[in-house]
């Protein structure tokens, strides 16, 4: 509630701000009055995600979850094809067929949801992300890989931390660190494994990793 309260103060600071700005000088120069609004806007937006964000990890804080066997080469082609066009890089999709999955679908859906957003926010419109899934007789894994600036190697083992943003793109890039923590709520709560790498030659591998000898005695 702590991390909460200081993310919030900045949007709230800046809304009220705004709005005594349009309050003083909004009659007499009515050009503040776009700009303001613009901000006012960007800033509501802003609480918005992060009190969804708060509300979803509430949920999978006390969540248990429902496990299906579903067609999960299916379920990513249509999340594919549903989120390539919000995207402005390119999404290449490289999915193995007839991959079937016993987790809950709903939450894997948010899992690989946040996972792309996530690289969207961290790469350049005119690179590509790729999401691939492949099933061994070991383990079925999702990767979701993107061509950004890459995350140091001293920040790795805390960006699944909740609030956790690092120096570099704190104030820079809009965010509330909470996206990835929810990625690791709910891939524990699949009996999951996220994990992240570098890629080559530059950017980011995030991996969700279900073992398929788990994922057998479920069903």
């Amino acid at each position: 509630m702590s991390n909460a309260a200081h993310e919030l103060r900045t949007p709230i600071a800046t809304i009220r701000s705004h709005a005594q700005l349009i309050e003083r000088r909004g009659k007499t120069h009515p050009e503040v009055i776009t700009k303001s609004v613009q901000y006012i806007d960007d800033e509501s937006h802003q609480m918005e995600t992060l009190v969804e964000e708060l509300l979803a990890l509430t949920r999978a804080d006390r969540a248990v979850l429902d496990f299906t066997t579903f067609d999960l080469s299916a379920s990513l082609t249509t999340l594919a094809q549903n989120t390539a066009p919000l995207l402005p890089q390119r999404l290449i999709a490289n999915i193995a067929p007839d991959v079937q999955l016993t987790a809950n679908e709903t939450s894997v859906t948010q899992i690989i949801t946040n996972l792309l957003n996530n690289a969207s926010k961290y790469a350049a419109p005119e690179t590509s992300i790729t999401l691939t899934l492949k099933q061994t007789t070991d383990q079925t894994l999702i990767q979701v890989s993107d061509q950004g600036a890459g995350i140091a190697a001293e920040d790795k083992p805390h960006i699944f931390e909740r609030f956790y943003r690092s120096s570099t793109v704190r104030g820079t890039i809009a965010g509330t660190g909470l996206g990835l923590a929810i990625v690791a709520e709910l891939a524990a709560l699949n009996d999951a494994q996220v994990t992240v790498d570098d890629n080559d030659p530059q950017g980011s591998v995030f991996s969700v990793q279900f073992a398929t000898k788990r994922m057998a005695q479920l069903r």
